[in-house]
């Protein structure tokens, strides 16, 4: 979806709803390999080393639910380029803590070998930071609604008219 909402401009519900379909295409897949056995005398299987923790289970899938209606119910109340802007801003928060886990002591070690290779460091950082951030505050494309009007509120569309 970040690729999709900011990198190609695409409006959030298309971006989300194009980002739903991959993931349940991705992790019905990966459930489907890791239940099944593939061959080994027959064509599938059910995996007899396969246990799932129907307790863990359950508790995702409902916090996934009620999250799904939260979203639902206050989507229609956030200006899309807010979202935009929020969940960039959280991608890339995302994206410097994982990066930083994989490979922040081999960064950490080169910038200490010198002064040039400290400013290169911070130089890369702060490029890589102004890219992003001119990624996720540039305007949306595609105007998804008018939400300068409160929704149900057709009087004030009336009047317009």
């Amino acid at each position: 979806m970040p690729a999709l909402a900011l990198l190609a401009g695409l409006a959030m519900p298309k971006a989300v709803a194009t980002s739903l379909l991959v993931v349940a295409m991705k992790s019905f897949a990966g459930l489907a390999g890791y239940i099944f056995v593939f061959g080994q005398g027959s064509v599938v299987s059910l995996n007899p080393e396969t246990r799932i923790n129907w307790s863990i289970t359950l508790i995702v899938t409902g916090a996934a639910i009620v999250g799904a209606l939260i979203g639902s119910a206050i989507v229609g109340r956030i200006h899309p380029d807010k979202l935009r802007m929020a969940f960039g801003y959280f991608v890339l928060v995302m994206a410097v803590f994982i990066l930083s886990q994989q490979i922040g002591f081999a960064v950490l070690d080169y910038a200490r070998s010198g002064w040039l290779q400290t400013a290169e460091v911070l130089a890369g950082g702060i490029a890589i930071i102004a890219v992003f951030t001119w990624i996720i505050r540039r305007p949306v494309q595609v105007a998804v609604a008018d939400f300068d009007q409160p929704m149900g509120d057709s009087s004030a569309s009336d009047a317009k008219s």
